[in-house]
């Protein structure tokens, strides 16, 4: 178990570094439109390693967060169900 604490900052995009290329990352939300006090539930396959991640609010600025290993054929068929998103 992790504890997740909530940060926002503005950012300057002219000073930030060139970044380096990244990984493929495929995530979904098997609960999306939930209220906040429900817990998050995410997919992620990245490369060849897939996780299920269940996230929940502790207080205004930390969540809870539980992340386990799971097969890639299983988040594969779970990304199904979700509104799946793709990133590099």
């Amino acid at each position: 178990m992790a504890l997740e604490i909530e940060r926002r900052f503005l950012v300057d995009p002219n000073r930030l570094p060139k970044l380096r290329k990244g990984k493929l990352q495929t995530q979904g939300y098997l609960n999306k439109n939930v209220e906040k006090d429900t817990p998050e539930v995410r997919i992620r396959i990245e490369e060849r390693i897939a996780s299920l991640t269940i996230k929940y609010l502790e207080n205004s600025l930390t969540r809870q967060e539980f992340e386990y290993k799971i097969p890639v054929s299983d988040a594969q068929k779970l990304l199904k169900l979700t509104d799946k998103k793709v990133s590099k």
